[in-house]
């Protein structure tokens, strides 16, 4: 499991945790913090891969494979880092995404200066 981020988070042992894996739901022993791993709130703590390695048969077969590339995130930075794995995935609209964007600043600050 990744170290926290967040500093001292607690970690405890659960024997049973529910972790959704592409879209598959499955139960699996183990350990997990107390709180955000990213931000330090308890409280609801959500399961997010950073990366999806195994197919979900290999995961029925073997659960603890479901928490490799795994962290544990409250709602709002597992929001966060989805919209991150979305812009990695597609860096070909994001790099085109970010010339359009530094076009227009740039237009904007052109007509600024005139």
């Amino acid at each position: 499991m990744p170290a926290c981020v967040a500093g001292n988070t607690k970690v405890v042992y659960v024997p049973k945790i529910r972790i959704r894996y592409k879209r598959k739901q499955f139960t699996v022993e183990g350990e997990y913090p107390e709180a955000c791993q990213c931000c330090g709130k308890t409280g609801r703590i959500e399961t997010h891969h950073t990366k999806y390695e195994f197919t979900t048969a290999q995961v029925k077969a073997n659960p603890q494979l479901a928490l490799k590339n795994a962290l544990f995130l409250c709602f709002r930075c597992h929001m966060v880092a989805n919209a991150l794995r979305i812009v990695e995935e597609n860096t070909k609209v994001t790099n085109k995404l970010v010339e359009l964007c530094d076009a227009q600043w740039f237009q904007e600050m052109k007509q600024l200066n005139s």
